[in-house]
């Protein structure tokens, strides 16, 4: 299954900056995923919003977008020593996954100066 999604990268830096900035991160992000955008400085809102956009992908590529049933930290995306992304899943995205049985996912961020980008595939067993 396939999931693509888009965020305004302005609407995740206005939402960060405000009062409530901090609990959102929290509720949407894991720990790792944050030092690895906030080391980015004024580009960490690129890697958020597309962070967010792949977390949106994954939900479509399960089959049932952001309503999860859960926090988005379910959904973790990391970056690997060269940069690349994958998809690492916990708690109950991880239970749909193996409901469905996807067993791997391949995701892709990009990002313009307004908008990021994220395209995810789920893959089964005979995917691979």
């Amino acid at each position: 299954m396939l999931g693509f999604d888009a965020v305004d990268i302005a609407r995740v830096r206005k939402i960060v900056e405000t009062e409530a900035g901090e609990a959102f991160l929290k509720k949407v992000f894991t720990e790792r995923e944050l030092a690895y955008c906030r080391r980015g400085g004024q580009r960490q809102y690129e890697s958020l919003a597309a962070r967010f956009a792949a977390k949106e992908a994954v939900g479509k590529a399960l089959g049932v977008g952001i309503g999860l049933g859960t926090d988005l930290t379910g959904i973790e995306v990391l970056n690997d020593a060269k940069g690349k992304p994958s998809i690492v899943l916990h708690d109950r995205p991880l239970e749909l996954a193996r409901e469905k049985n996807i067993e791997n996912f391949a995701v892709s961020l990009s990002h313009t100066e307004t908008t990021a980008y994220a395209v995810c595939l789920a893959q089964g067993a005979e995917g691979k």
